[in-house]
Parts: structure tokens; sequence; C-alpha cells
């Protein structure tokens, strides 16, 4: 730096023939004050687009906000957990079962579904399947139930789920179901993907799940399935 630097310049000076340069600190800016004087400039010259600005807004405030707390509610309507019970005198909470709807157009179901289990010594249920003001069975939706009964089937072999054809569109694409048991800790899978639906498929609503192998549960399409719709 040489003697005639100063406030507004910078005096280089080398005895080479190497490029550098030299960087002086930008002034600084203040966004109030800037911001300020331009909202009122603009304010006072084109009120159009402030008032523009503020309709779309309220236009805003006064639908989308409306719209997406509804849709909130339909969806905790979705996850809602119901507790089962079948028609034995003294039941308790015995399996977790879970049903996955199909992702596919219009797989949902508006009948009413129910599930009987069969193990290896006898068979529990039915279950009625059913919550009132739920939709649980929806496109791509995962329905939970606590099933309660005091009657052990021994391990679970294979499961029967139908339905009874209600509503306005009762054909339902049934993917999986999961069931734990609660006492001995363990996890069943049935597999489906298919139509539960007079006009789809084999035109069946009835389908016996056999429990689902190892090599099942590894197949690509189960594990993609398994790992889309969590």
């Amino acid at each position: 730096v040489g003697p005639l630097t100063n406030t507004t310049h910078l005096h280089c000076r080398c005895d080479h023939l190497t490029k550098f340069s030299g960087l002086v600190a930008p002034n600084e800016i203040n966004f109030e004050r800037a911001l300020k004087g331009f909202l009122l400039k603009n304010l006072i010259q084109n009120p159009i687009g402030i008032i523009t600005c503020c309709v779309l807004f309220s236009f805003y405030i006064a639908l989308c906000v409306p719209w997406t707390r509804k849709n909130d509610a339909k969806d905790l309507r979705k996850i809602t957990t119901a507790a089962i019970f079948d028609n034995t005198k003294h039941p308790k909470p015995r399996y977790y079962l879970r049903v996955f709807t199909g992702p596919r157009a219009n797989a949902g179901t508006t009948a009413k579904v129910s599930i009987m289990l069969h193990g290896a010594t006898r068979e529990c249920g039915p279950f009625l399947l059913h919550q009132p003001y739920s939709a649980m069975f929806e496109k791509g939706n995962m329905a939970g139930f606590v099933l309660c009964t005091e009657t052990d089937p021994g391990w679970l072999t294979h499961v029967r789920v139908w339905h009874d054809n209600s509503g306005k569109e009762p054909s339902w694409f049934l993917d999986r179901i999961i069931v734990d048991d609660l006492l001995l800790e363990e996890q069943h899978y049935f597999l489906c993907n298919r139509w539960l639906a007079f006009d789809e498929d084999d035109e069946q609503i009835e389908r016996v799940l056999p429990a689902a192998k190892d090599e099942q549960l590894v197949a690509f399409s189960t594990l993609f399935t398994d790992r889309t719709t969590k």
C-alpha cells in the first residue's frame, strides 16, 4: 500500500508482475430506512399495487385457511384407532390389527368390513371393523384396530376378510393386513393386493388370506409398498 492511500482511494505498489487486487469494503445499507422510504413513496404514487396485495391476502385467509382446516380434520378421522370386541363374555385386548387400503384409483370403500382370524387350534371372531364418522378405508389409508377377545386361536394361519357391499362405492382394493399379537409379541402378515368387489377382478367380496412366508415378505413389490405407505 502506497503513501497516497486515503479514505476514497487505494494506492497499490509492487515490484513484480503477478496479478493481485485490493478490496474496499462497501458502504453500509440501512434497510429499515430504505424500505420505509420505498413503501411510503410507492403507497403515495401507486396505491393500486398495495391494495391488490391486501385483497389477495384477504382472499387467502378467507378461502384457503378454512379449506386446509377441513382437510386436517378429515385426515384426523382417517388415523383413528378403534377398539373392536367379539361376542365372548370377557373380551380383553389381544391383537392390534392394521388394514391397508391400496393406492389405486377408487380403491376405498363405503362398505362395512369384517374379519375372522383362524389359528392352529380354533378361530377367533368375527370382528366388524367399523366406526361411525370415520373414513378408515379410503384410498391409500391405514386403519388401526385393537381386537378384544378371550379366545386363543393359537398360531395364526390365515384370515378371512369380507364386506357387506353397502354404501355408494362398496368396491374395495385391499393391499395387506398386519396382525400384532399383543400377548405373544408376534407379528403376522397377510398379503392380498386384490379387489373385493362385484364389478372388479373375479367379482368376489370375500378373501381368505394365508399368513405370508418369508420369501413373500422380502419380495421387491412387498418392500416397496411397505416403505411408500408408511
